[in-house]
């Protein structure tokens, strides 16, 4: 296999030069070591007739100049990061199959369920029964996990495979005394806000852990953690990735970037 040398690093870019004429292939995943941890990287584009543009899958700290990097001759086979494989490694329990009960009011292809004019229904009623409905799903179907919340200054809330490092995360902060908690909702609808009344009463901070450029779930959890401590005017944090999956690493280190105030709340 091809071995060559990294010559630049612009952020998640990296140029790596080989030998003239001796170029790994467009999209062929090359490989790095650094920190002790193997890191792929993916080429995108021939600069020239010895040297590459990569781009990184995973943080591009720790990568230097000189640095050897080692050609596969394939394309990517699983580019996920390392949080996202910790996903993967969950057990699973399936149900046990249950025959689905058919409605007549379900779509079934023939059209046997016809539509009703807005004349010919009591859309008042029909309101009525529905906000009944919604009320009594969120009273009963919402569904989340947590852990730390009672003594937590700080609460982390991340949803999905931004979760499962956030929680690896936690366990780690905790290990190292840090006072930390975490919410992970399992629906988004309704929303777990029932978790936020758990929360320590005097919390320093919510910070949430999304996969994402602006950050979304922080307009949640800033309005539920208002709702559930309301004496209080409780900081929302986001801490926002979008290059892969958050790993344990940066997350810890972006929230002692809270902690100290070097981060910004954004409610």
């Amino acid at each position: 296999m091809l071995q060559g040398t990294i010559i630049r690093v612009a952020g998640p870019v990296v140029d790596v030069q080989f030998a003239a004429g001796k170029l790994p292939a467009l999209q062929e995943a090359l490989t790095v070591t650094a920190e002790g941890t193997e890191r792929t990287m993916e080429v995108t584009q021939h600069v020239n007739e010895t040297t590459v543009r990569c781009i990184m899958l995973s943080a591009s700290e720790g990568l230097g100049k000189g640095m050897t990097v080692q050609a596969t001759g394939h394309g990517l086979t699983a580019p996920v990061g390392e949080a996202t494989l910790g996903q993967m490694m969950e057990p699973v329990t399936l149900p046990d199959f249950v025959e689905a009960e058919r409605t007549p009011w379900a779509l079934n292809g023939h059209y046997t369920y016809k539509k009703i004019g807005i004349f010919e229904r009591d859309s008042m009623k029909e309101a009525v029964e529905l906000v009944d409905k919604y009320n009594t799903i969120r009273e009963n179907e919402q569904r989340w996990e947590d852990e730390g919340l009672e003594d937590a200054d700080y609460v982390f809330v991340s949803y999905g495979v931004p979760g499962r490092s956030t929680l690896g995360a936690v366990r780690e902060l905790r290990a190292q005394g840090e006072k930390v908690g975490i919410i992970r909702p399992i629906t988004v609808w309704p929303f777990p806000e029932k978790a936020f009344y758990k929360i320590n009463p005097n919390v320093k901070g919510i910070i949430t852990v999304e996969a994402n450029a602006t950050g979304q779930l922080v307009d949640d959890a800033a309005l539920y953690t208002k709702k559930a401590l309301k004496e209080r005017n409780v900081p929302a944090y986001a801490l926002t990735y979008v290059f892969g999956t958050p790993t344990i690493r940066n997350i810890k280190k972006d929230y002692f970037e809270v902690k100290s105030g070097s981060k910004k709340e954004v409610y």
